[in-house]
């Protein structure tokens, strides 16, 4: 009996443990603060639907850097610090959100030097 129940508390624990990571994702900037160009990785299981953008202090919407379904557990990014309109942010603090599976978000705050 003791066995049974401690199996059925493992495999919860193992379940649980499974789902959080389904459910999570690391966005990582670098180098970060950075004056041309910055990589943008994102860990998130492959084949998940991820939206990939750069906002301002206020939240709004500056890039779009990527909508669609990630390629891999690790895809990388390359953004050269411009907006929508291909004109150069200022020197400041952004952040970059990564939105996943409609319901997730992973940010990171950076800044731009000059």
């Amino acid at each position: 009996m003791k066995s049974v129940v401690f199996l059925s508390a493992l495999f919860i624990l193992l379940s649980a443990s499974l789902f959080a990571l389904k459910d999570s994702a690391t966005l990582t900037i670098t180098p970060n603060p950075f004056e041309t160009v910055t990589k943008i990785t994102c860990s998130v299981e492959a084949n998940t639907e991820i939206s990939l953008v750069i906002l301002d202090g206020k939240d709004n919407l500056l890039k779009v850097i990527y909508t669609g379904k990630t390629l891999s557990d690790n895809d990388i990014f390359t953004w050269d610090g411009t907006n929508e309109e291909g004109i150069r942010l200022a020197e400041g603090k952004y952040v970059c959100e990564l939105r996943f599976e409609s319901k997730y978000t992973s940010i990171k705050k950076f800044l731009i030097l000059k």
